[in-house]
């Protein structure tokens, strides 16, 4: 580990709320030992250059960074900014389908040597489906019969995306696995509901992508982050 990395309390003397590190970083760089045996995450340690990004992004500093470690860190992977929203797929779910939080959870389990059971992901996919449209009849009062209807629907929403989320959406926005759930949303209003609706429809018509601009399908993305957060790609101080 570099002894250059930053430990979480530097970043706290720095200026830094526990909450924004957790929001504009998510995941540590680095993990370092634990030094207590209850603790089995180990201690967090961040790049100096992506902590440097994101307190500009923030507007913890007016310095911005060169532009080598400008380009470096704001199409990089991790993420340096604040979310401009986020949200649980599995938290959502147990609004419209009784249960579906526990049968996600079964259907993840995973064994550390052999991996899933075998035919998991295929009925996560099919549980992914059904909720997305439980999500659009519960959110948009459309009770949709085929998952035809349900591309049809999300098309049709994806086009409607910039002016219901607002600006920056659809065009200056990444989504980004969120891996900490200390920061993601714990709404479930209606009104929220359809902003998620429109976010994946955005995702699932390619409007939205990844960091590195690769367009995801929307139940793989679902099966490999439940959790997501969506950034702002721009290079503009927020």
């Amino acid at each position: 580990m570099s002894p250059e990395l930053l430990a979480k309390e530097d970043l706290v003397a720095a200026g830094w709320k526990e909450r924004q590190i957790d929001a504009a970083l998510d995941e540590p760089d680095d993990v370092g030992p634990s030094g207590h045996w209850l603790n089995t995450s180990g201690k967090p340690f961040f790049e100096p250059e992506r902590v440097a990004v994101a307190a500009y992004r923030v507007g913890l500093t007016t310095e911005r960074p060169s532009p080598p470690i400008w380009s470096r860190w704001v199409t990089s992977e991790r993420p340096t900014c604040l979310p401009e929203m986020t949200f649980d797929f599995h938290r959502l779910a147990g609004q419209c389908l009784e249960d579906t939080r526990h049968r996600f959870w079964s259907l993840r389990l995973s064994h550390a040597v052999m991996g899933r059971q075998p035919g998991t992901s295929r009925l996560e996919a099919k549980r992914i489906a059904a909720v997305i449209n439980a999500l659009i009849a519960f959110s948009f009062d459309v009770k949709l019969k085929s998952e035809k209807d349900v591309h049809r629907f999300l098309v049709e929403r994806s086009i409607k995306a910039q002016q219901s989320l607002g600006s920056p959406w659809p065009a200056d926005i990444v989504v980004r696995p969120a891996r900490r759930a200390s920061y993601v949303s714990k709404a479930t209003s209606k009104k929220f509901l359809q902003r998620c609706v429109d976010a994946m429809a955005s995702i699932d018509a390619g409007l939205v992508r990844d960091a590195a601009g690769e367009k995801w399908d929307l139940v793989s993305l679902l099966i490999y982050s439940p959790r997501l957060r969506f950034d702002r790609k721009s290079l503009l101080l927020r």
